[in-house]
């Protein structure tokens, strides 16, 4: 498969599908370093995307005079 970026959600299903078929254990070396790399790809991939949408993320907030007011959402650990 080419090294183009794909939609979130195929992208999360590929993943799954990789692990589900490496977890199997019947890949010979070959195809499992392969699946292994694309699967890697794929978590960068994935793991950008989040990293962009949680910096789009507003939040919206009432202040106590009912005022609404946007702020950025940020995540805490």
């Amino acid at each position: 498969m080419a090294d183009k970026e794909i939609k979130f959600e195929e992208a999360i299903t590929e993943l799954d599908n990789i692990i589900d078929r490496l977890e199997i254990g019947d890949l010979n070396i070959d195809n499992a370093i392969d699946e292994f790399k694309r699967g890697i790809k794929l978590y960068n991939q994935c793991y950008k995307k989040i990293e962009e949408t949680e910096g789009k993320i507003k939040l919206i907030l009432e202040d106590n005079n009912g005022k609404i007011k946007e702020s950025n959402f940020e995540m805490t650990e």
